[in-house]
């Protein structure tokens, strides 16, 4: 974000500070109560209210930060917020973390109002160390705990800039997380960087289960209550004779106007995370998703949107067969929306509304509101906004209505964002060929040190953890002797494992020997085996290659069967069996299955099956 983002000059060190005439955006002016940053907030996933400061917020105490009493703290206030968006130095906050910071802000100006001061220069260091210890010894999430703290150094930091400023430095040029008592580990442990796979395999179950047994049917009884209120607003009749055609219009489909109402939202909140868990594309780009963005080529299906990190670059992304369904009935509950939307567009004027509404038209995920998210609020027709305002609080009822609860029984704290991080989790868990994942999450290195984009850094770092732990965890077993493996590939990581124990790589813990093998080794899942093939060194053809067939797993020295591919082969050699006893297959198929189940087959579950690991 550039310097110039908010156009603000910084406040004079010096003189008064002429309020009357600043102007913080189109929409607010410095003595407002309330800020707007909302137009320089440019990711369409971030809802308005989350831009918008208020100045005039209810108090611990049951008064209004607004009352006159509070004047000079709210002159401080807003000088303090006025600085940070107007500093002449180093990177803007954006709008989102404006709001952070000012979220803050506010739980600490309730704290000294609770304790009868009327300005900030009246705090001592007995008050501030007092704030400190209130804001640890609360039951929070450590990084609200560390913001909580931030604001000390903010009041040190910019104590030139505003009224009646604190005469000291609390945390004592100590860092907020330092002075918080928070470590890595706690903020690791608290971070919700993707969904635990039981909580996910609960929450898509659930969807899926709901859009299958209930979709058709909710998205019938929307369309014929919504096309009937429609026909009575054209004919300009009353809200009352709507509601009656509403009524009139369910009757003989077991459901009333309030289930209706109810059970689309969460169809469609349904439909949201199946769409965005199975494709793994980011919050804003979901909200890129129009009515007609889902094509099928050479039977793939694949979604079409816009990359928002990239300059809003074109994008499209794979995705399986429940997508298309979660897709189109998203598009058939939000069809009669989009019908308003053409109602409105025919009888407006104004051109610059007339391009919001054909925007708006464009989108997949809208829901009925009472008011636009520009502002505009039409009293003759239906309001349709898009649900980023919404979603948040969507998520959260889904979880309740599904009872995804975590390991200590508290209702899951849901977020968009973490579809993205569980579905890179969920393949990597699944050993996807990693130039498969490049490709669909769209980013551009394959280096093991740059997988993705700058932009993305936490997610490069995420994924490379997570493979790393996932090989790690494979290979350990195999190691230690535990694990019983086959296959013409095996014979690799024995001698990787002799070499360890006869002392050619003793220098390493083993620990470490560990982690260098994973980074050495690939491991793709073919159902039947592990491929350790990796096109990068010529040993493979990559993600279009054989995908090992059953018939090389004991020549292709790519290939390692481990105890955990028994029950597959165990099946492969029934079906092997029932091919055999088949009258459709010739003498010569029947000998080819013979030499396969002889050499492959039956070698391969002896091993599996046998009382000692191979050593």
């Amino acid at each position: 974000m550039n310097n110039n983002q908010y156009n603000l000059k910084p406040k004079p060190v010096q003189g008064d500070f002429d309020r009357t005439n600043l102007t913080i955006s189109s929409k607010s002016k410095y003595e407002d109560s309330s800020w707007d940053f909302s137009e320089f907030e440019f990711n369409p996933n971030v809802k308005p209210t989350a831009s918008i400061l208020r100045f005039d917020f209810e108090l611990n105490n049951g008064l209004s930060f607004s009352d006159e009493i509070y004047k000079t703290l709210k002159n401080s206030f807003k000088e303090i917020i006025y600085s940070m968006a107007s500093s002449p130095k180093g990177k803007l906050p954006s709008p989102a973390t404006l709001k952070k910071k000012y979220s803050s802000f506010r739980f600490f100006f309730n704290f000294i109002i609770d304790n009868n001061y009327s300005s900030l220069k009246q705090l001592s260091r007995a008050d501030t160390d007092q704030y400190i210890l209130l804001v640890k010894d609360q039951d929070v999430h450590p990084v609200t705990k560390i913001n909580q703290i931030d604001v000390l150094s903010n009041l040190w930091k910019y104590r030139k800039n505003y009224s009646e400023p604190i005469s000291f430095d609390a945390l004592n040029g100590q860092s907020s997380q330092t002075v918080a008592s928070v470590t890595r580990q706690d903020k690791a442990e608290n971070k919700y960087d993707f969904i635990p796979d039981e909580v996910c395999q609960n929450l898509i179950r659930s969807c899926v289960k709901l859009i299958r047994e209930k979709g058709i049917d909710v998205a019938l009884a929307v369309q014929t209550r919504d096309q009937a209120s429609l026909n009575e607003l054209i004919r300009g009749k009353s809200r009352a004779n709507k509601n009656r055609a509403k009524t009139k219009s369910l009757i003989g489909l077991e459901i009333n106007n309030s289930e209706v109402t109810t059970l689309a939202r969460q169809m469609l909140t349904c439909c949201y995370v199946i769409i965005n868990f199975f494709t793994g594309i980011r919050a804003s780009e979901m909200l890129s998703l129009g009515p007609n963005t889902i094509v099928i080529e050479d039977r793939h299906t694949w979604i079409l949107g816009s990359q928002f990190k990239i300059q809003k670059k074109k994008r499209r992304w794979m995705a399986p067969e429940v997508v298309h369904e979660a897709f189109h009935l998203a598009k058939s509950l939000t069809q009669s929306m989009r019908d308003s939307i053409d109602y409105e567009i025919v009888k407006t004027i104004d051109e610059a509304i007339i391009k919001e509404l054909t925007d708006l038209k464009n989108e997949l995920f809208l829901n009925w509101s009472q008011k636009r998210k520009h502002g505009y609020i039409f009293q003759s027709a239906p309001q349709v906004s898009n649900i980023k305002s919404s979603i948040h609080t969507s998520l959260k009822e889904l979880v309740v209505l599904f009872g995804i609860k975590d390991e200590s029984g508290e209702y899951w704290n849901l977020h968009s964002h973490q579809f993205r991080r569980s579905f890179v989790r969920f393949m990597c868990a699944n050993a996807m060929n990693i130039r498969y994942l490049q490709e669909h999450m769209g980013h551009r290195s394959l280096d093991m040190t740059a997988w993705y984009d700058s932009d993305d850094i936490e997610l490069t770092e995420e994924i490379s953890k997570q493979m790393k732990e996932f090989k790690t965890q494979k290979l350990e077993p195999i190691f230690n002797g535990s694990q019983k493996i086959t296959g013409a590939g095996s014979e690799n990581l024995i001698n990787e494992r002799k070499d360890y124990y006869v002392g050619i790589t003793v220098t390493k813990s083993k620990n470490k020997f560990l982690e260098d093998l994973a980074d050495d080794v690939s491991l793709r899942s073919t159902g039947h085996s592990w491929c350790m093939g990796d096109s990068s060194v010529g040993s493979c053809t990559g993600v279009v290659g054989c995908m090992m067939d059953v018939s090389m797993t004991q020549k292709c020295t790519s290939a390692l069967i481990t105890e955990e591919h028994l029950p597959a082969w165990e099946k492969i050699k029934i079906k092997n069996v029932q091919l055999l006893n088949s009258s459709e297959l010739g003498l010569h198929q029947k000998e080819a299955l013979k030499r396969v189940i002889a050499e492959t087959i039956d070698p391969t579950i002896n091993a599996l099956r046998s009382s000692q690991a191979l050593s």
